[in-house]
């Protein structure tokens, strides 16, 4: 039975030890019912972790795959796995997540007419607003780690990581692409480990030729080159062009496998990406979309069909 801790007049909740896979539903009464007057909410997401609040959310020990919905002002979960936290208007129920279809008419019921302030994850956030180089600086570094002699270089655009790509092209007229790869050395190292044992699907990535490391750090980020490729996409894509891009995508998860059964060391690195499969996740993407269904029609369709079969 989990733990809960509830301070109605400081707007406090705390809910610790709950384990979806493995507990039932509880629901707790309210003595007094928490009056919500709120018409904006505040939407966090932390790894795989979502929360629509109307407040702070923090979490402590292990915590995943957790969805919360609570007009409370502060909220904590202590860990808590699996679960779905909903604040109703004189209860509170904590349930397992892999009730989707409860979860989902819950939060429709919640959040359909409230404006949600969506918060950027600090991971995403810093991603995003990268500190422009000093591009002399670049070549400097870019002459001592790879021996190449950088002519020109510029910011390539990207709407998903600003002052993060950069176009490099050399004395020798060769071209490269310099890449923000994180903060993290192992994950880093990693892509570019994964695109050399991959081949004929990435670009070349050089190693260092000081160490033979693929990246180097600036400040606290981490960057790595390849070879610059120009598009050479059809301009129209036929059944024939999307039946060779079906082939190819099936090859290169082939490969993808075979590298992580040989490379048995990188095999936990990857479990993360169920994160973005769990069923928090698609309860929260679902909520959002269906704020504004007429719009996203066709993706509510497809993820009422992933919720229907399971």
């Amino acid at each position: 039975m989990p733990k809960i801790h509830l301070d109605v007049k400081n707007g406090i909740m705390k809910i610790a030890s709950y384990e979806g896979n493995s507990m039932s539903k509880e629901v707790f009464q309210l003595e007094s019912c928490l009056e919500n007057y709120f018409q904006e909410w505040d939407f966090f997401r932390q790894q795989n972790n979502y929360a629509y609040i109307c407040g702070k959310i923090h979490y402590k020990e292990e915590c995943r795959n957790n969805l919360v919905i609570s007009p409370y002002k502060n909220n904590e979960l202590s860990n808590v796995n699996n679960a779905f936290v909903f604040v109703g208007n004189s209860f509170i129920e904590i349930s397992p997540i892999t009730n989707i279809s409860n979860a989902i008419h819950k939060g429709e019921m919640k959040l359909s007419h409230r404006k949600i302030n969506y918060h950027v994850p600090k991971t995403v956030y810093e991603r995003e607003n990268l500190l422009e180089k000093d591009f002399e600086k670049l070549k400097r570094k870019i002459k001592q780690k790879y021996k190449l002699k950088p002519k020109n270089i510029f910011i390539i655009d990207s709407d998903r990581t600003k002052n993060g790509i950069y176009y490099i092209k050399t004395k020798n007229k060769k071209e490269y692409v310099l890449k923000f790869r994180g903060r993290e050395k192992k994950k880093a190292e990693l892509l570019a480990t994964i695109a050399e044992n991959i081949q004929d699907y990435f670009p070349l990535n050089l190693r260092r030729e000081d160490n033979q490391d693929f990246t180097f750090k600036i400040g606290d980020e981490f960057y790595g080159i390849e070879e610059f490729i120009w598009n050479i996409s059809p301009k129209i894509r036929d059944v024939k062009y999307f039946s060779l891009l079906g082939t190819h995508i099936g090859l290169l998860h082939k490969q993808f496998l075979h590298f992580i059964g040989i490379n048995k060391i990188f095999e936990e690195s990857f479990t993360s990406v169920n994160e973005h499969l769990s069923e928090s996740n698609l309860i929260s993407l679902y909520l959002d979309l269906s704020k504004n269904e007429l719009e996203h029609k066709c993706l509510v369709s497809e993820l009422e069909k992933i919720v229907e079969g399971k």
